[in-house]
């Protein structure tokens, strides 16, 4: 866990039982699956594909996406982990990033965000990411029409 929240323990036993009993409870553990795997190839050919800049400026919006208000509460050493690169390296886009104003940052490890411009800064992961994560979680009566299956019949209004 890297941002401090609340979290709820089961043990492997009654999980499996309610797994095995409750249809709600397979589909939001599958869906959760989905989007982990998602998350997992998008992160890898980021990791591959972009700069180091732009991977920051994604996992800020992760970050955000999970929290509530602009101040995130990550330190540039836990940054450096995400990323898989030195501290210096987070130190130097972290002045970047400053410098374009897309966060302000202090030495307790608080990093204050401008949305609109960490987003110009982040890499098309983070949208395309967005995008098919809403698709796994979100029922299918609620997604837009773009993304029905072929051939299916979609409902006048």
């Amino acid at each position: 866990m890297l941002v401090a929240g609340t979290s709820l323990q089961i043990s492997p036993v009654r999980f499996h039982a309610a797994f095995s009993h409750s249809g709600a409870i397979r589909d939001l553990v599958w869906a959760h699956t989905g989007v982990l795997m998602t998350q997992f190839q998008y992160v890898g050919a980021c990791n591959a594909l972009h700069s180091v800049d732009a991977r920051l400026a994604r996992w800020l919006l992760h970050i955000h996406d999970r929290i509530h208000g602009d101040t995130l509460p990550v330190t540039q050493e836990e940054l450096s982990i995400l990323l898989g690169v030195r501290r210096t390296t987070v130190t130097q886009v972290v002045h970047k990033l400053r410098m374009s104003r897309a966060i302000r940052s202090n030495r307790r490890g608080l990093i204050e965000i401008d949305r609109p411009r960490l987003e110009a800064a982040a890499c098309d992961c983070y949208k395309a990411m967005c995008r098919r994560i809403d698709r796994i979680v979100s029922p299918p009566e609620r997604r837009p029409h773009s993304h029905a299956a072929p051939g299916a019949q979609i409902p006048r209004e």
